[in-house]
């Protein structure tokens, strides 16, 4: 194909860097944001080569899980038009934010699946004539089945559609370049699957028996023939001598760039968020750092530890900084059992390293505070995600199941030939721990003595789609086990079924996830009141700022909330770093406030003096809420105060959220502390004012207290604190 198709970023030089995250049985090739579907595990077929790319896939993408309100937020206030802090929480369980974090445990896993050989596999495969003993591994362009490869597609489906489209590109006999393109059909994708089968040869792995098709041919039509580079998901750049390349870069996360000059024929329309370098020790990788590159930034996110040989060579450790500062914010430990080929991913440990002891370094296995372990079961390559257990100060606080196509669990999966290919179909989230093998009799997907421990359940579109290809439906939260509070149903993006780049009559704007690609944005979440899904028992809708973004990171922009009569009684603006609404901000920005007004307001309407309010609604200002995100990641944000206006834009009253029982500020507090108590004074207070005696009254402003709020979170999650009782004071601090 061609050697510098449109969007194609060529880096031929000798740095030996690449991806970030993506850990496989013999290397990582991935950084672990992205979904990536690989499973083949050959040694020395060409079809190896496949595999490998497959592995990088399916970045970001399919943790697209945002929830109706976006971010974690306790309000503390007693009123109507403010959401409750648990219906805050537990829609955040399912925010695109939160989500990523969980989904990335069971992507890691289908990361593991390719052998560092199959970097350099593609390059090897024997020819199908017994007597030609030379590799088909000419220049390009020789056309016929006596030239080098061209294209291959690989992943296929259960119909045998292949997913992924790889372009090999050349020079001389090297291999320096491969760009792979999603060319999934589901749903309703045109593409050219059958003609490009047409051209190639079919081919079968040996060691798996799965199919794929080695294309040969002529350059130049070939990159005529090519997907589009709208489906390009991956570049691969390597360097070194012919039969001993190694990988130097990945590029993942295309978008289509907004300042894209057509009239420039070296701008490239589409151009990758992020940017994976490789570091080798020998044959071995020893590091991999991924990079967000967009718009001209050099930001490092994560950093990947890998130890071992080039047979063995797996990664024991990923860093996450902080985008501002550059500090760890938290670390991943990988465990395994078994020697060898044997060696297995058995358990994957989440340490937040927030608050370390001094001293102590942050980088290091076994340091921080460990936040939650997902265990694995199967061989080498085909370790499946069983179930994670979330903890708080050593005890467990939830226990999330992973339960696959069929509803079957991980282990029942584990042995069949292709049980590590089969989808995610269903999570079931757990309050607290418990037995992870205790039975399941009526096959209703609930452990049986564990249902008054229920508290979601989310389900997945998993027609013709991979592991990693899932794509959230609904969610439903349930009140002890017992009752279905809320459900929510997810909308995506429209993807342009005839790619002309046009809405055209027929084609919709949002779609459920049975209708989306799984590469495509949420745009909005609905959550209903319980289990009747009608327009007249809508709860809440969230909108979600999609341009410029990858799936999972959405930016919610704002919500609005109704009553059981259907009335809008407030409508919620998210503002982020710099106080920028959601399209103003970046990806990676986090929540600093939101604002929220009574009633119905125009989400189009101009803020021109730049404070923060919307021109012509100032009278609707209900309140605002801060929060304390500095050095926190993306969707651990913690609500610290809240400022209340009456109609005339007068502060009414301030509250100050109080966490678990030494009462910490938001400042101090960690992102799973819950409200131990809400303090609220009359008019305004200085909130950084000082509470020596440590009585969780602000020094000074002791005349102004107004009330107390006090949560019972007792073997509750943050989000789940019931407000017990309230005191009310007078000017003399008398209740």
């Amino acid at each position: 194909m061609s050697s510098d198709g449109g969007g194609s970023q060529n880096y031929n030089n000798n740095s030996h860097t690449a991806d970030n995250g993506y850990y496989s049985a013999d290397d990582f090739l991935q950084p672990l944001s992205f979904i990536e579907v690989q499973n083949n595990h050959r040694k020395r077929i060409w079809l190896k080569v496949i595999s490998f790319f497959v592995a990088f896939v399916f970045l970001f993408e399919q943790l697209g899980i945002a929830d109706s309100t976006g971010y974690k937020r306790l309000s503390g206030v007693a009123e109507e038009l403010l959401p409750s802090s648990g219906e805050y929480d537990q829609a955040n369980r399912f925010a695109p934010g939160y989500l990523k974090r969980s989904q990335s445990k069971h992507e890691d896993i289908v990361r593991q699946r390719m052998g560092k050989e199959e970097l350099m596999v593609q390059l090897r495969r024997k020819p199908k004539k017994a007597e030609e003993e030379t590799p088909l591994k000419k220049k390009r362009g020789g056309g016929g089945t006596g030239g080098g490869i061209d294209f291959t597609m690989t992943e296929p489906d259960d119909l045998e559609d292949p997913h992924l489209y790889n372009d090999l590109q050349y020079e001389d006999s090297t291999l320096t370049q491969i760009d792979t393109f999603d060319i999934t059909r589901h749903p309703d994708i045109i593409t050219d699957i059958d003609g490009w089968k047409a051209t190639a040869e079919e081919q079968e792995d040996e060691k798996t028996k799965l199919k794929y098709w080695a294309g040969y041919g002529d350059e130049e039509e070939n990159a005529e023939n090519r997907p589009d580079e709208s489906r390009r998901i991956k570049q691969v750049v390597y360097f070194g001598d012919e039969s001993e390349e190694k990988i130097e870069k990945v590029f993942t996360g295309y978008l289509r760039d907004p300042n894209y000059n057509s009239l420039d024929p070296d701008d490239e329309e589409y151009k990758a968020k992020y940017r994976t370098d490789y570091e080798y020790d020998g044959d071995a990788i020893s590091s991999t750092k991924k990079y967000y590159i967009w718009n001209g930034a050099e930001i490092l996110l994560e950093e990947s530890i890998f130890e071992g040989d080039k047979d063995n060579n797996k990664i024991v450790r990923r860093i996450n900084y902080d985008k501002t500062n550059g500090d760890v914010t938290s670390r991943q430990d990988f465990v395994y059992e078994g020697t060898g080929d044997s060696r297995h991913l058995v358990e994957q440990r989440s340490y937040d390293t927030k608050n370390v002891g001094a001293g102590e370094d942050p980088t290091e296995e076994g340091i921080g505070e460990l936040v939650s372990v997902t265990y694995f079961v199967g061989s080498k390559d085909k370790e499946i995600a069983d179930y994670t257990v979330n903890m708080k100060d050593g005890k467990v606080t939830t226990t999330i199941i992973n339960l696959y196509e069929g509803g079957r669990r991980a282990s029942e999966l584990e042995g069949q030939e292709y049980g590590y290919r089969e989808p995610k179909e269903k999570v079931v989230t757990y309050r607290g721990e418990v037995d992870a093998s205790a039975a399941d009799a009526d096959g209703d997907g609930l452990l049986d003595g564990y249902e008054s421990q229920l508290t979601s359940i989310a389900y997945y579109d998993t027609d013709e789609r991979l592991p990693g290809e899932e794509v959230l439906d609904y969610t439903e939260s349930y009140a002890r086990g017992k009752v279905i509070q809320t459900t929510i149903y997810w909308y995506y993006h429209w993807e342009d079924s005839d790619d002309d780049g046009e809405i055209d009559a027929g084609e919709e704007t949002e779609v459920r996830a049975a209708d989306a690609n799984y590469r495509a944005c949420m745009t909005k979440s609905i959550t209903y009141w319980g289990d009747d899904i009608s327009d007249d028992n809508i709860k809440s809708i969230t909108y979600y700022y999609i341009e410029g973004r990858l799936k999972g990171e959405e930016t919610a922009d704002y919500t609005i909330r109704k009553n059981t009569r259907g009335d809008t009684v407030s409508t919620m603006f998210y503002y982020y770093e710099g106080s920028n609404r959601a399209e103003d901000s970046e990806a990676l920005d986090r929540m600093s406030k939101n604002v929220t007004y009574r009633g119905e307001v125009d989400p189009n309407a101009v803020d021109s003096d730049g404070d923060g309010i919307l021109d012509g609604y100032e009278s609707q200002l209900a309140s605002i809420t801060y929060f304390d995100w500095e050095s926190r990641e993306k969707g651990k944000e913690v609500s610290d105060y809240t400022l209340k206006f009456n109609s005339r834009q007068q502060i009414i009253n301030t509250t100050i959220y109080l966490y678990e029982a030494d009462l910490k500020r938001a400042a101090d507090a960690g992102s799973e502390d819950r409200m131990d108590r809400s303090v609220t004074y009359r008019g305004e207070v200085d909130v950084n004012a000082g509470d020596a005696d440590g009585d969780g009254i602000l020094d000074g402003y002791e005349s102004q207290l107004d009330s107390i709020t006090y949560y019972d979170y007792a073997d509750r999650l943050k989000g789940e604190e019931v407000s017990d009782y309230t005191e009310k004071y007078n000017s003399n601090q008398e209740i």
